[in-house]
């Protein structure tokens, strides 16, 4: 159906599309060879053909070029497809063999990849002659170079899974010409405790805190003292159930006398019980 179409559409284009002159200088199109004139109406009407349904037979040099210049190889999973597209593309400049077009393609790799192929290429000199080099020269370095890194790559992370099998392996070897097999383990260097004593002031801070610490300790501790009436001095009962003073306020005394009594049963021995205290007081 795709070739019936487009077959149709060839042949709508060439009997109505063109014009009697333009059918005309197509079928009669001629070019030189060897001073001889050649009929070439195949190459003009496949010419004719491209410029009319595709487009890219006319002068579209400077799209090719902005597309090459924004074209970049971020990682080298994508090698295959930008060596092919810079290929396919460039090759359709004027100026495809330039330095400059060869150079962009080495520009275009990753940054850290593509310095490894100019110095592959730059050898023992300090510039790259880019004009001694294709692009099938350009594109077999860099593969080689992408194959070599992956070996190294590989290598490297055996090293770090077997490090103790490289030393086995070596044996006895490095001793036997008197040198020494590296150790990776840490040297221990003793701390010298003796001369970092704190300074005065900050000894005084942590002595000051220490104190204010047990200090607030202390406060929380309760007293091993038994409780006594504020009252009357004895122990055993609160001053709400103290009625000593309470009887001794009731006597019809002076109050100096009162407040003497008070004070004698303050000193008096605790021994004493409150009833007998009453009964001597009435």
């Amino acid at each position: 159906m795709i070739i019936a179409g487009f077959t149709g559409q060839l042949k709508g284009w060439w009997d109505n599309y063109l014009t009697n002159e333009q059918r005309f200088q197509i079928m009669n199109a001629t070019k030189t060879e060897d001073e001889k004139t050649v009929q070439n109406s195949v190459y003009s009407l496949v010419m004719n053909i491209i410029e009319h349904f595709s487009g890219r037979w006319s002068d579209n040099s400077e799209t090719i070029r902005t597309m090459l210049q924004n074209l970049r190889c971020k990682t080298l999973t994508s090698f295959r497809w930008y060596k092919d597209v810079f290929l396919s593309r460039v090759m359709e400049l004027p100026e495809s063999n330039s330095t400059y077009w060869k150079s962009k393609f080495i520009d275009g790799l990753p940054p850290l990849f593509a310095e490894r192929i100019r110095k592959v290429f730059r050898g023992a000199g300090m510039s790259i002659d880019y004009n001694n080099y294709s692009y099938g020269k350009l594109f077999s370095v860099c593969t080689q170079e992408g194959l070599a890194l992956c070996n190294e790559i590989k290598l490297n992370q055996e090293i770090k899974k077997h490090p103790l099998t490289e030393i086995q392996q070596l044996g006895d070897f490095c001793e036997q010409f008197a040198i020494d097999i590296p150790s990776k383990r840490k040297k221990s260097h003793k701390k010298d405790f003796k001369n970092k004593k704190g300074l005065p002031e900050k000894r005084h801070e942590k002595t000051q805190r220490r104190k204010a610490f047990h200090k607030a300790r202390k406060g929380f501790i309760k007293s091993k003292n038994p409780q006594a009436c504020y009252k009357c001095g004895r122990v055993g009962h609160y001053a709400k159930d103290c009625k000593i003073k309470d009887k001794i306020k009731e006597l019809d005394l002076d109050d100096h006398i009162k407040d003497t009594l008070c004070k004698i049963l303050l000193n008096s021995s605790p021994e004493i019980s409150d009833t007998n205290e009453g009964s001597s007081l009435t």
